[in-house]
């Protein structure tokens, strides 16, 4: 933790707004890139004490034609709450990421990140960001194992 804190904090505020001026300009192209192409996965999902409800899941990940590369993976889950997730790639590298219920969305939640450090956070703490983080790694070390 105090890692990341050091990081953050050793920023100038002129360098941190340059950052995240760039990853946000970089994800708004991604968000209307027409020439990506992309790909669906479904499933169900239990949930409750007893694990007798059913929910589902989805995940579009959307990837460069050329090298196959993923640049954008949009998740979705409905269990007893709304679950919705972005992660963001660029060069194999976890960008940024955001998790929000639909019906909250102004209490969304945004990591910012460079070079594989968390650089920003918005609305989120270290156990939610950390969370995030690792689920974006994840997301994309199962999508290059299936390539």
């Amino acid at each position: 933790m105090a890692i990341l804190l050091f990081y953050v904090s050793c920023k100038s505020s002129k360098e941190l707004v340059e950052d995240i001026k760039e990853i946000s300009y970089y994800i708004g192209n991604i968000r209307i890139d027409q020439n990506l192409s992309n790909s669906i996965i479904e499933g169900t999902l239990n949930y409750g004490d007893d694990l007798k409800k059913t929910g589902g899941f989805e995940y579009y990940q959307h990837f460069c034609p050329d090298d196959k590369s993923l640049v954008w993976l949009q998740y979705s889950q409905s269990t007893n709450t709304n679950l919705k997730e972005n992660f963001f790639y660029k060069k194999n590298e976890l960008v940024y990421a955001e998790s929000y219920n639909p019906e909250y969305e102004n209490d969304k939640k945004t990591i910012f990140l460079k070079n594989g450090k968390l650089i920003y956070e918005n609305k989120s703490d270290f156990t939610n960001s950390e969370k995030l983080i690792r689920k974006g790694k994840q997301f994309l070390t199962e999508y290059k194992k299936n390539l």
